[in-house]
């Protein structure tokens, strides 16, 4: 369902702009729902790799060496 969404710009941003989608025959409400749908699904693909990276840090990573010691075999009370 779509619904109509009131923003306020600057007036020389505003014709700018109508000229830019008069060019590319496009309206300004189809350029600004394509941008800000970029905009969200940049932010949403930024989150998932950070909840990916987080998780391989806090797993962390096997090289093929071994396993340092444990403390308390390091030094025996």
């Amino acid at each position: 369902m779509k619904r109509n969404l009131t923003i306020q710009l600057e007036e020389s941003l505003i014709k700018r702009a109508k000229i830019i989608a008069a060019i590319k025959d496009e309206s300004i409400s189809k350029v600004v729902a394509r941008e800000l749908e970029k905009y969200i699904l940049t932010e949403d693909q930024y989150g998932k790799a950070k909840a990916h990276a987080l998780s391989a840090m806090k797993k962390g990573y096997k090289f093929g060496g071994k396993d340092y010691p444990k403390r308390d075999a390091l030094y025996e009370r």
